[in-house]
């Protein structure tokens, strides 16, 4: 086992060979200028910190992983040389892959990640939903299941496609607003936790989250809908005067 410990730093400028079974684990600072391979089910873990954390310059090359590589929540893995990928790349958390315009990312394996996308300057990321759309993407791949830990909005020039069988889920607290896509979507896409829904079956836009804000919505012209869906027990807020604006059907679910 080769361990780079905490506050330490390893500069590889020659060749690291991880035979099968064997392991890397780093709580430290990995600057890698020269090649790194692991074979069978050997295993590298990569540090939380900074997204500068592990680099791969653009004279290296991370390559022939056949094993694990696991990226822990906060930290990052920066490409700009060569990543090929056969075996396993786990991404905890908010843990981010970028493949830079001058990278070159060659996935035959898996990458556990939520989201894909890529940024005005060509560079590939790969993290969470919300590491996409805090980045302005405009076209965002969603590759397995992710639950909301904050209010969410999909903006009108937004587009998230969704992967066969993933699903989205929105908590008691938490909202979703989709004024975009949401392309590949269907009926068991959404898991909605939360009071109410609804949909504007002419715009698209659809709205998951508490009663209150379901009919607050509504009466914004362009998202009123013909029905809003309430899906658990709810209590209104008649402080804030509710209206259920004319044509629109509230359905109460048993």
């Amino acid at each position: 086992k080769l361990d780079v410990s905490e506050g330490g730093k390893l500069d590889n400028t020659g060749n690291i060979s991880l035979k099968d079974g064997a392991a890397m684990d780093v709580s430290g600072t990995v600057e890698n200028g020269g090649n790194v391979t692991t074979e069978g089910n050997a295993t590298v873990k990569l540090p939380s910190g900074s997204e500068d954390s592990v680099n791969s310059n653009a004279e290296a090359q991370w390559t022939e992983n056949e094993g694990n590589l696991n990226v822990s929540e906060g930290a990052g893995l920066n490409v700009s040389g060569i990543f090929d990928n056969k075996g396993t790349l786990d991404l905890e958390g908010n843990a981010d892959l970028t493949v830079s315009n001058t990278g070159t990312f060659n996935n035959n394996g898996t990458v556990s990640s939520e989201a894909q996308w890529t940024d005005e300057n060509g560079d590939k990321h790969y993290g969470t939903l919300k590491d996409a759309l805090d980045s302005g993407a405009k076209d965002i791949e969603l590759n397995k299941d992710t639950t909301l830990t904050e209010d969410t909005v999909i903006p009108e020039d937004t587009t998230v496609t969704v992967n066969n069988g993933v699903t989205i889920t929105v908590p008691d607290n938490k909202s979703l607003e989709i004024n975009g896509k949401l392309e590949g979507a269907n009926e068991n896409t959404i898991i909605n936790q939360n009071e109410a829904s609804w949909k504007n079956p002419e715009t698209g836009k659809q709205f998951y989250g508490n009663l209150n804000d379901a009919l607050t919505k509504t009466n914004e012209p362009e998202n009123t809908p013909s029905q809003i869906t309430v899906n658990k027990d709810a209590e209104l807020d008649v402080s804030k005067h509710p209206e259920i604006p004319a044509g629109v059907t509230v359905e109460v679910k048993e």
